[in-house]
């Protein structure tokens, strides 16, 4: 086994990471957000916040990780190469925006979620704010949809 099916294992290995991810922050989430139980929504809240430090969160820092040494491996130039430049832009836009500002705010309706559950009530107006908002949801889809955009890139090499 050579350094280049090392690095594509480890590569694929971290997608599937950050994909499995993805998809278990996403689906507590959205279940999270159509419970009216309070005690459901907290409990799906905090399994979505768990699997984006246990899978997530590594998996995206590992993916970057291991794209780049696998690219400087196999020599490609990261400005000239259209295609990778490209793929370096999607990542980054999941990786410094997307992920923290869904992270933000699945933390925000967490906190809100525990205030309405110490007050006794089953909803705050600022819980009702939040969940309004869609703002972890709307994020965790702009990952998803980029994701298959970032894994046809280097197999087809467009441009």
């Amino acid at each position: 086994m050579n350094v280049d099916n090392v690095l594509r294992l480890l590569h694929t290995l971290a997608l599937f990471m950050m994909a499995g991810g993805l998809l278990t922050v996403l689906l507590p989430l959205f279940r999270g957000w159509t419970m009216t139980s309070l005690e459901r929504r907290i409990a799906a809240f905090e399994e979505a916040d768990n699997a984006k430090i246990a899978l997530l969160v590594p998996g995206t820092i590992l993916v970057g990780i291991t794209g780049f040494a696998w690219t400087l491996e196999q020599g490609y130039n990261f400005i000239t190469t259209g295609w990778l430049l490209a793929l370096t832009a999607l990542y980054l836009l999941n990786a410094v925006i997307c992920v923290p500002l869904m992270s933000l705010g699945l933390r925000r309706v967490q906190l809100l979620t525990l205030q309405a559950q110490k007050k006794e009530t089953l909803t705050t107006p600022e819980l009702e704010a939040a969940l309004a908002d869609n703002v972890p949801i709307v994020f965790g889809l702009v990952i998803l949809a980029t994701l298959p955009i970032m894994t046809l890139l280097p197999i087809f090499k467009p441009f």
